[in-house]
């Protein structure tokens, strides 16, 4: 068996800013991404397609995981792609990681500062909770942005009510269904009624209550248990009470 291809070409980084088409100052746009093992030198592309056949910008960086780039994207809402190579001994990265920023002017960057980022230390809602002790909070609220307190605390409990409800309903409509199930069962048992054991019951029942020659040579016949009762006892008031003291208690004819 052949022995497998062991890739030495390294993986291009994950890119941790700007992401989602995030809108940032272009004056100033600043480029993170998270650093490769092996890596040499990293280089940046930006261009306005995602197949990267429009470059608007390169540069090599060496081993620096983050690099600010002046003065390079006009300020009218267009939309970039952005990705990093990481080189090594056997080459260049294929750039498989890409991501997207808007170049907008200082004030627009300022309304989408509450965008999530993954840098952030306590991910997307610590950053919404704490934006407001931030320098850029303050920016916010000079570009005209309303301040709204957000109460991590409430919003956590709204959730956790939220999850309850949901989990109640589905244990309400489990049981319901569970019900209705064994109401429809007993109710197509009941309709069916088991015909095997209702014919033998039946067969049961007509030798205990009808007259039937069983053979007609010897003088044996069925009758009805009732009648067969009541024969047996008249025959032992017949007869000489001999049998066992329990016979004399019997009332005399």
């Amino acid at each position: 068996m052949p022995e497998q291809t062991k890739r030495t070409v390294p993986w291009s980084p994950v890119l941790l800013a700007p992401r989602e088409a995030a809108v940032v100052d272009g004056r100033a746009v600043t480029f993170r991404w998270k650093p490769v093992e092996g890596a040499t030198r990293y280089r940046l592309e930006v261009a306005t397609d995602p197949g990267f056949t429009n470059l608007v910008y390169e540069t090599e960086v060496g081993t620096a995981t983050e690099v600010t780039v002046k003065d390079r994207f006009e300020a009218d809402d267009r939309l970039y792609y952005w990705r990093v190579l990481t080189r090594n001994e056997a080459g260049w990265s294929e750039g498989e990681s890409v991501e997207s920023f808007t170049a907008g002017t200082p004030e627009q960057a300022a309304r989408h500062l509450f965008a999530p980022d993954l840098a952030e230390r306590a991910g997307p809602l610590g950053g919404l909770v704490t934006l407001k002790d931030t320098e850029a909070f303050a920016a916010a609220v000079e570009a005209g942005v309303e301040p709204e307190d957000v109460d991590a605390g409430i919003l956590l409990k709204a959730i956790l009510v939220l999850a309850v409800l949901v989990a109640l309903a589905v244990v309400i409509v489990f049981q319901w269904t569970n019900l209705v199930y064994q109401e429809t069962l007993a109710e197509a048992t009941t309709l069916s009624g088991y015909p095997a054991l209702r014919e033998y019951e039946a067969a049961a029942a007509a030798k205990l209550t009808q007259y039937e020659v069983i053979d007609a040579g010897a003088g044996v016949y069925r009758i009805p248990i009732d009648r067969a009762m009541e024969l047996v006892v008249r025959e032992a008031r017949g007869r000489q009470l001999a049998y066992t003291p329990e016979l004399m208690l019997l009332p005399q004819p």
